[in-house]
Formats: structure tokens, sequence, C-alpha cells
């Protein structure tokens, strides 16, 4: 507000309008709908055709500036929401806690700080993309099979925090671009995808507690060494370490442990030079994709002839070595 003579008066701070809070209303909500499908009544009754009927299920309030959604509990047909790009809050969706029948909820690219969120008894996807969450703590999701965390700031994982006692059916985890320092801590045995990509992992931790896993993303993280797999991951099927720092094309073969591997993207490592993919294909023979591109029939062929001729190499290397020790050193005797 000016003055008289038309300056502003010092220290009173008027808000712009993206700054202002701003509620949804239920005409803006009611245009906001989209996709007609079966709903059901009760939740104890999903199952039963008795109580199908008909109405709008799913909802797409994005880019709205919105603070305040507390009017979305008037729809209750509403199975897949999405509330991406708002100024929602821990608080705005304290709102949903009635919203029993949501499948999918989309809260990318908010003010979140937490992912503490009502129990959904029939979520099955949940998306807090881009947010400010700086911890993995999460309330009790029955059905939750999909979670995605990617681009906030969980730079620690606390077991006590999750783990299969609050989310029983979690099968998908994304936790990409985090900070992450560590893969420890990611206890759901029945995971089946992992995305660790681009955080600062240098060394791989509690892998033995993924005995389902089959696809691990570990793309552009500090990685030198590739220990902690074992046999126990035995349905691990693809690998991603592309743009790693892995020196040494030997750590490749501490991945023969896993039985089901058949795809790995390695290129962009300091040991992707031109012969690499027959070196791989040679530790690694069960091998049908290297960086996507199919592993050749010929590539087969050289791979192992290379490894019969690496496998040659490293019993000399045993033998010269257990020479070594046979032998003893002559002492010069005192007169």
């Amino acid at each position: 507000m000016a003055d008289e003579e038309g300056f502003e008066n010092e220290g009173e701070f008027i808000p712009t309008e993206t700054e202002l809070p701003r509620a949804l209303t239920k005409d803006e909500a009611a245009d906001c709908l989209n996709c007609v499908g079966p709903t059901f009544k009760k939740i104890d009754e999903v199952f039963s055709y008795r109580s199908v009927s008909y109405a709008y299920i799913a909802m797409n309030v994005v880019e709205r500036n919105l603070t305040n959604v507390d009017v979305l509990p008037y729809f209750t047909h509403v199975m897949c929401l999405n509330l991406s790009r708002n100024r929602l809050t821990d608080d705005s969706l304290s709102a949903l806690a009635e919203m029993e029948q949501l499948l999918t909820l989309v809260v990318d690219k908010n003010y979140l700080e937490s992912a503490i969120l009502p129990v959904f008894p029939l979520l099955q996807i949940l998306s807090l993309k881009d947010n400010r969450i700086s911890t993995c703590e999460v309330n009790f999701q029955p059905n939750l099979r999909y979670l995605e965390l990617a681009g906030n700031n969980i730079q620690q994982i606390q077991p006590a925090l999750w783990g299969p006692d609050r989310l029983p059916k979690l099968k998908e985890l994304g936790l990409r671009n985090n900070g992450l320092r560590s893969s420890a801590g990611i206890i759901f045995p029945n995971l089946v995808s992992l995305f660790l990509a681009e955080n600062e992992i240098k060394s791989l931790e509690g892998l033995e507690v993924l005995t389902n896993l089959k696809f691990l993303h570990l793309r552009d993280n500090p990685l030198t060494k590739l220990d902690g797999f074992s046999e126990v991951n035995r349905k691990l099927f693809y690998i991603n370490i592309r743009g790693c720092k892995i020196k040494n094309i030997k750590e490749l073969k501490k991945l023969s442990v896993l039985p089901k591997l058949e795809r790995i993207v390695v290129s962009e490592n300091p040991f992707a030079t031109e012969d690499y993919r027959i070196q791989a294909i040679a530790m690694l023979p069960k091998l049908s994709r290297i960086d996507k591109t199919i592993v050749e029939k010929n590539e087969k062929r050289k791979a192992k002839s290379l490894a019969k001729r690496m496998s040659s190499a490293e019993k000399d290397e045993e033998n010269d070595k257990e020479n070594d020790e046979d032998e003893v050193p002559e002492v010069d005797e005192e007169n």
C-alpha cells in the first residue's frame, strides 16, 4: 500500500497472486473430471457385481496453483487423482482421507515434505516426484504396488520408518535423484523393480533382502565396485550401471552369481572401450543384450574362445602363485 506521496510503506508485505492461498471449488473440480467407469458403494463390495454403478472416476487437477483441496471428498467416485504442479503441503492432503476408492494418486511437483499420507485401503499407485521430502517414512498402505519418490531429498533410508509391515505388496520403488549415499535399508522382499539412478551411491548394500528383484537401475552413480550381489538375487534379470565409475571390467565377473541375468547396460563407464562387449560376454555367457543391443552369434563365438584363454591364464597364474609359496628361501648360515 502507498502513502499520500506515492511511496510504499516499508514493512508492509502484499503477497502476489501466486503466493495467496487458493482453494479448489466444486465447479472447478467438476470441470477436471474425465473417464466414465464402474464404481462401488462400499469398499467391501468391490467384487460384487450387484453394487456396480457408473460415474466419472478420474480427475486431473494439474497446474492450478492450489493450496487447498478440501472439496475433493465430495467426489466420492474418483479412483484416479492427479494433483501435480500445485502448491499443496502435507496438511493440504489430509482432506483426502475420505476418498477410500482411490487407486492412483499423483502429487508430483508440490510442496510436500513428507510421504506420510492418510491410509487408502485400495491405493495401488502413488507418485510424489519432485517435492521436498527428506524422509522415507510412510503410513500403512495395504495394497500399494508402485511408489515413486524421485527428485526429492531422501539422502538416507531408515528401515524402521518403512518396510513390508507398512507396504506389504510393494513391487516397484523409484528413488532416482535423491542424493542417496547407500542402498541399505530397502527392505521389501516382494520388490520386483528398483530405480536408484542419479544418486551418490558408492557401494551396494542390503541386496540380500531383495530376493524377488528382477530389474535394478543404478545409472549415473559413483559406483566403482560391483560387490553386494549373491545367489539369493536369483531372479535378477536386468541391471543398468550406465555412467558409473567402474574402471576394471573384471568387476562384471561378480555378476556371474546371478543365474537369470540376461541384460546389462554398461556404456559410459571407464572400462567401456571397443572390445568390452566380447569381454563381458566371456564373463557372463548368458547375456542376451548389452547396452540394449542384442548379443550376436559371432560375438558369442569370440567370447567363448576368449573365455577359454582367460580360464587358462587364471590357472597359470594360480599355479605360479602356488609355486612361489612352495619355494623356501635360502638362509645364510653364520660361520
